[in-house]
């Protein structure tokens, strides 16, 4: 979808938007870390403050490229992804301001460790939701069956967390043709929500008919196997990013039901 020098300026967005949550969270820990002093705050606060002002910008430039693109997001859909945001840093440039003319007291540390406690899910959220929309962007598709797709994620070398989710169903041969890391974070953005209100034992099924392989969530008994998913903070834009980044690759979403088609023969597995 993307040309060479797309591709320059989508990873260079990304790359800002984790520059910012990562900015943020460095200075939680910091915060939360009883071995750092009030000087060393003092003297970093007032840096991340920077970083933070640039955060609705890069956003907002992140979100121009994927539309510049094809993606398709509607200026309401626009606002309802970037506003939850945009309050959220808003309050925690007011603190950081206040705390960059005057000294960290303890109160005012243990203020500004509940704000981040806050604010930080929020933009990462944010971030990986726009990240799902990015690779959207320069990813082609590949044919593979599900169960291929499902254990497309590497054991090991990747930092971000994953979540551990049981699979049932009879239709992991079925093939479809969809970039597997689109179609991996888009399940996991879909099912967030889900996930985050139920028993462990919650978890992908896979069914379908000749044209269509679609996942449904429900408490899975006996598992076929356990894939990981990544990791996604559950947020009310979350079905419209989705949606969005799927919708060129002939999938479709609601709130039950995500379905891919079918492209081929199934697999024996």
């Amino acid at each position: 979808m993307s040309r060479p020098d797309d591709r320059e300026v989508l990873l260079a967005a990304s790359g800002q938007l984790r520059e910012c949550v990562a900015a943020a969270g460095n200075l939680e820990h910091l915060v939360s870390s009883l071995s750092v002093g009030p000087q060393v705050l003092s003297h970093i606060i007032p840096d991340v403050a920077r970083q933070l002002r640039d955060f609705d910008d890069v956003l907002a430039r992140a979100l121009d490229s994927v539309i510049e693109l094809g993606v398709r997001i509607l200026e309401s859909d626009r606002q309802a992804i970037c506003s939850p945001a945009a309050q959220s840093v808003g309050e925690l440039l007011v603190e950081l301001q206040r705390l960059s003319l005057e000294p960290v007291t303890a109160k005012s540390r243990l203020g500004l460790e509940r704000t981040l406690g806050k604010v930080l899910p929020v933009l990462s959220s944010v971030a990986a939701h726009i990240d799902l929309l990015l690779d959207a962007c320069q990813s082609g598709p590949a044919e593979m069956s599900i169960h291929e797709l499902l254990t497309s994620i590497p054991e090991r070398g990747s930092e971000r967390p994953f979540r551990p989710v049981p699979v049932g169903g009879v239709e992991l041969g079925r093939m479809v043709s969809i970039p597997p890391r689109v179609a991996l974070k888009s399940i996991a953005a879909w099912s967030s929500g889900t996930f985050a209100r139920q028993s462990a034992d919650y978890g992908l099924f896979i069914d379908g008919d000749e044209t269509t392989v679609q996942f449904s969530l429900r408490s899975i008994a006996n598992p076929v196997l356990v894939v990981r998913l990544p990791e996604f903070v559950s947020a009310p834009y979350g079905p419209l990013v989705v949606e969005a980044a799927l919708r060129p690759f002939g999938a479709q979403v609601s709130e039950q039901v995500l379905s891919f088609p079918v492209t081929g023969q199934a697999h024996a597995e």
